[in-house]
């Protein structure tokens, strides 16, 4: 069990928290499952797939057996051939935000008059241009959909792991920005935040329905979003 779940911490161990995280300049937020619903999942039923299918391909990439290039060209492979792939389609999918927390927009309105908040998310370009339009914040994007002159889906591109582009955001906006890791917070209850929690280049947060990996390598684990304001007072 993590050493720090708010919830469950005393009124003198949060004050201390809040003391120590009273220097926090930057967040970043994931996006699925934190700020809005897993989009990835939705699309992969639109375009045909089914739960087995989800179910089988991930854990090939856990186990190792395939890598995470290999894994989103399978899924590719798979909605072109069950579904239509088009990016009126994905644009539809995609913008279609259902936060998992209905305060979600009021957290983060509250958050930038104190701090920089960024969002980041490992899906695409579309779910990160609906989130800026949603939450008035950037969002950085891991993969980018490229369509044919037809606007079919063609391929999948991406610079890094959905992991590692994280970090190398992180890493990127805080130089640019001239802050530490113990002034930049990172909130997420996805997967690929773990890896984040795990490199230490910020103050991790996770949520209590976040994996047991998540809320053993977060430095805190939350309830709700909106703790996050009783937090960064």
């Amino acid at each position: 069990m993590p050493a720090r779940i708010w919830s469950q911490l005393s009124p003198g161990e949060k004050e201390q928290i809040r003391k120590d995280l009273s220097k926090i300049k930057i967040i970043f937020l994931g996006c699925g499952k934190t700020l809005t619903d897993d989009r990835w999942v939705v699309a992969n039923k639109e375009m045909g797939m089914t739960e087995g299918d989800e179910k089988f391909l991930k854990g090939y990439y856990k186990e190792g057996i395939i890598n995470y290039k290999e894994w989103i060209d399978l899924d590719l492979r798979l909605w072109k051939k069950r579904g239509e792939p088009t990016r009126e389609n994905f644009e539809k999918i995609f913008s279609e935000l259902n936060s998992p927390d209905p305060r979600a927009k009021e957290v983060v309105s509250k958050l930038k008059k104190k701090h920089r908040v960024f969002a980041v998310t490992g899906q695409n370009q579309h779910l990160a241009n609906a989130v800026q339009e949603e939450f008035e914040i950037h969002c950085f994007a891991t993969n980018v959909f490229i369509y044919d002159s037809g606007g079919y889906l063609k391929t999948i591109s991406f610079s890094h792991e959905d992991s590692s582009m994280i970090m190398n955001v992180i890493s990127v906006v805080s130089q640019a920005h001239s802050v530490l890791p113990d002034e930049i917070l990172f909130v997420d209850d996805g997967e690929t935040g773990s890896a984040v929690f795990e490199s230490r280049m910020a103050i991790s947060v996770a949520f209590e329905s976040s994996s047991k990996v998540n809320q053993e390598k977060a430095s805190l684990v939350i309830q709700e979003l909106i703790d996050l304001l009783d937090i960064l007072r």
